[in-house]
């Protein structure tokens, strides 16, 4: 009985040994989740300086703040953030501090506002004050 050449075992397992490889190599195709973009707009409407956080989460983790700016007075700042995975939940969360002597010194209010992210699009946040020394945010309950 012959046995069979190296060559006839290379020019057959080769190939049988490239395709498997090839097989699992291939990436599963990934499922398509919706991704959401909260692209939240805000105006100081005060006379004071507001250092602003603009922050996004997921329901149920920690809080992570994308950018920080200070916005003087009747001035508005902007930040657009991108959720990849809209079926857990994403948050926005926006946070600021009055500063009656600008933006490096001491803080006389600090207010915050989070909302569910339902959809992308623009939405628009106003810093206003009411009777002289009392902040507040014009906020939707849903961004």
């Amino acid at each position: 009985m012959r046995s069979p050449s190296r060559s006839t075992l290379t020019a057959w397992i080769l190939p049988v040994f490239i395709a498997i490889f090839a097989f699992f190599a291939v990436p599963a195709k990934a499922e398509m989740t919706e991704v959401y973009v909260a692209d939240v707009v805000v105006d100081n409407d005060t006379n004071y300086d507001s250092w602003v956080d603009f922050s996004w989460s997921y329901k149920g983790q920690i809080w992570h703040i994308d950018k920080a700016v200070c916005i003087k007075p009747h001035k508005w700042d902007r930040d657009s953030i991108r959720y990849n995975h809209a079926d857990l939940g994403p948050q926005f969360r926006l946070r600021t501090e009055i500063k009656l002597a600008g933006c490096a010194n001491g803080t006389h209010a600090v207010l915050t506002r989070e909302a569910s992210v339902t959809k992308s699009g623009r939405r628009n946040v106003s810093i206003h004050e009411g009777p002289p020394g009392h902040f507040y945010l014009d906020f939707p309950n849903v961004i």
